[in-house]
């Protein structure tokens, strides 16, 4: 009798995880701030390289020692979806001449201009959390509109512009809040292919390479959280 009244509450226990595990998991990843705080939309955010900024190829590797991504939040709730931000600006630089990015490869070695501003598909973009886990999804296109390709220029001094683009947008990853002091972070996942539009000699693919660390865009700035 024992045994089987043992059975049955770890049955019924069994059932009851079941049960709520739906309700835990519903609610969307939302940004704070301070943690815990839902932010209201509206509100500037800045988005800061965590490394270096890498584009590489098989002939050619750009480097930017400083990435910066502002924008503003135009959607955050945890039942309608999640979170959006609509990037307005990007600015990319490094160490080469005139603060731009610097190149090295077979064909090349020196300074390199980053530009996501190339006419055509470039700002505004899109980040917002993708439909499960700690993943994020970054298209081409305002918030809410048609999507489209992500492209950018590399202008190697004195030589060529070389211009690619990502269409089907990128997929990456964000740190979610557990502890009540994890900032958030987040990183583009690796091997998704950018192709050669324009630049004659220029490699016909490449990897973008680029993690970054989310605040508000004021002064002092302070880290905001992705909490769930």
């Amino acid at each position: 009798m024992k045994s089987k009244l043992i059975a049955a509450c770890m049955a019924l226990a069994a059932f009851v995880a079941f049960a709520v595990m739906p309700a835990v998991s519903s609610a969307s990843p939302v940004i704070t701030h301070p943690t815990g705080t839902v932010l209201a939309t509206g509100t500037k955010i800045e988005a800061t390289n965590i490394g270096v900024t890498k584009f590489t190829s098989s002939t050619l590797n750009t480097e930017c020692s400083t990435a910066t991504l502002t924008g503003t939040l135009v959607k955050n709730t945890t039942t309608g979806g999640g979170f959006e931000g609509e990037i307005s600006t990007a600015t990319f630089k490094g160490t080469g001449k005139e603060e731009d990015c610097t190149a090295t490869g077979t064909f090349f070695t020196g300074s390199a201009a980053a530009t996501p501003e190339t006419g055509t598909n470039g700002l505004p973009w899109c980040i917002k959390n993708a439909a499960a886990g700690d993943n994020f999804e970054l298209n081409g296109g305002a918030c809410g509109g048609l999507t489209r390709g992500i492209r950018f220029g590399l202008d190697l001094t004195g030589l060529v512009t070389c211009t690619y683009e990502k269409t089907g947008g990128l997929t990456g990853t964000f740190r979610t809040d557990l502890t009540g002091s994890e900032d958030a972070t987040a990183k583009l996942n690796s091997g998704q292919k950018f192709t050669r539009v324009s630049g004659f000699g220029c490699p016909s693919e490449g990897e973008l390479d680029m993690e970054f660390t989310l605040e508000t865009d004021v002064s002092p700035a302070s880290p905001v959280y992705i909490s769930t």
